[in-house]
């Protein structure tokens, strides 16, 4: 089904607790929250519609969206891009192996990339019990972080943005001392993985394929899918399209909202990006060319903005912008202009994980990870027989209590929870994560690795 070829391994060890400060599963002493303002809105020109929940007999809406005030002084809406997140939608008992040179992901860079200054890539952290292979999937070189025996139950890990299969560290050597076989690919368009141009190469159709080649590739015909933030979305659809090859969900971060047109509904609520009249958000930011170059500019100054930014953290400087408009003197000003240089990164990430992170972006790019955004209605389009499905599978949602997310929207977890049972046949189980915000698989592993577990051994045939 599938070529591969095996990098040396990717041996941060995590089943209880991480091996550099026994980190993992601690609760942070401050939440933190994806792509910073990612998760505020500028305030809109009209009111956002409420949107019903499919399922529910129209019943539903969404929650009424809450004012604060800036640091800046100026009246931010609280809730709504909030709310455009939602639309979206890990010791191994084999040892360490040494992460080596990551060879099949260097194989993926022409060979002239040094002499024009593409940087190359850099070994990964030690993930213990891990390997990267690369496969040959879907007209794709795809990398994949493989951990546990072959014989094993399957769990595939699929990450969001801006992540990669290293935002799995902590789940690969908890999910492989647990017995299970572990798959994290670098999903098209990230990492060590191709990076079509066109942004119709994202729509849900093709993750399916790479996903399936990939399950070919490894001998498998079923797994468990789970999916955090853009992959939490990616498992929902693939799920009802292929109820018996993923017989069990787990979604991280992200409920179930039902088969909607996301950029759509939000040009309503904030217009058009290319206006020049538009208001910010920062999902139709996406949508435009510019800004993946300006995520270029300084790939570790981005990823450091959106990784390590928490509520209330203290920060080294004050946002740039604090206009509610899309575009700002010409030129269309980005989330990370808008919120202030944190000082400090939390404490589940290191500056080597940044520095890993940072290499990877830079050798790839933003422009085919944004792509997944920019995928968003052709994907819904091309998808239209999902509109009014309900997911039959049994579903795990975890979810952070300090997640702007949640906090805002649906009153609550009890609002998330009634309204994804309403868009599910199956068993619907919403766990809560005291203490952690939107990256809770990394604040707090070892509490969603116990629960994700729990879940697995429940759903195991």
């Amino acid at each position: 089904g599938g070529s591969r070829s095996a990098a040396g391994g990717v041996t941060p060890s995590c089943g209880s607790g991480r091996a550099r400060g026994g980190r993992c599963g601690m609760r942070p002493e401050r939440p933190a929250v994806p792509a910073a303002a990612a998760h505020v809105a500028w305030r809109c020109r009209r009111h956002p519609p409420r949107l019903p929940l499919r399922g529910t007999g129209g019943g539903s809406p969404a929650p009424r969206l809450k004012r604060r005030r800036s640091a800046a002084g100026g009246r931010a809406l609280v809730g709504a891009a909030v709310a455009a997140v939602l639309l979206l939608a890990g010791g191994f008992p084999g040892g360490q192996i040494d992460a080596g040179t990551d060879a099949p992901a260097l194989a993926a860079v022409p060979a002239a990339a040094a002499a024009v200054g593409v940087p190359q890539p850099r070994p990964p952290p030690t993930v213990q019990g891990a390997q990267l292979e690369t496969f040959q999937v879907n007209g794709l070189t795809m990398r994949v972080a493989l951990a546990g025996p072959e014989e094993g139950p399957l769990v595939l890990l699929i990450h969001g943005w801006p992540d990669l299969w290293y935002g799995w560290r902590f789940q690969l050597p908890a999910l492989a001392a647990a017995g299970y076989r572990v798959a994290a690919p670098d999903m098209r368009g990230f990492g060590g993985t191709d990076a079509p141009a066109d942004a119709s190469e994202y729509i849900l159709p093709r993750i399916e394929e790479d996903v399936l080649g990939l399950l070919r590739a490894i001998r498998r015909d079923s797994c468990v899918l789970v999916g955090h933030d853009f992959g939490a979305k990616a498992v929902f659809g693939l799920g009802m399209r292929n109820p018996q090859v993923f017989p069990a969900l787990v979604s991280v971060a992200v409920p179930y909202l039902g088969h909607k047109s996301t950029v759509s509904i939000l040009e309503e609520w904030f217009g058009n990006p290319r206006d020049r009249d538009s208001n910010f958000s920062y999902i139709l930011s996406h949508q435009l060319p510019e800004v993946a170059a300006a995520y270029d500019a300084d790939v570790r100054e981005c990823l450091r903005t959106i990784h390590g930014t928490i509520p209330g953290g203290d920060v080294d400087s004050p946002p740039k912008v604090v206009s509610e408009k899309q575009w700002v003197d010409g030129q269309p000003a980005t989330m990370l202009e808008r919120v202030g240089r944190p000082k400090t990164l939390p404490s589940w990430l290191t500056e080597e994980d940044l520095d890993y992170y940072a290499g990877e972006y830079a050798r790839r790019g933003f422009a085919g990870s944004l792509n997944w955004y920019r995928a968003l209605d052709l994907s819904y389009n091309a998808t239209r027989e999902l509109d009014g499905e309900k997911i039959q599978q049994p579903l795990l949602v975890l979810l952070g209590d300090a997640d702007p997310s949640i906090s805002m929207l649906f009153n609550g977890i009890e609002g998330v929870a009634e309204g994804t049972r309403a868009l599910c046949t199956g068993a619907v189980e919403v766990e809560v994560v005291q203490g952690a915000g939107h990256w809770l698989h990394q604040e707090a592993a070892e509490a969603v690795n116990r629960r994700l577990l729990a879940f697995l051994e429940s759903t195991r045939p």
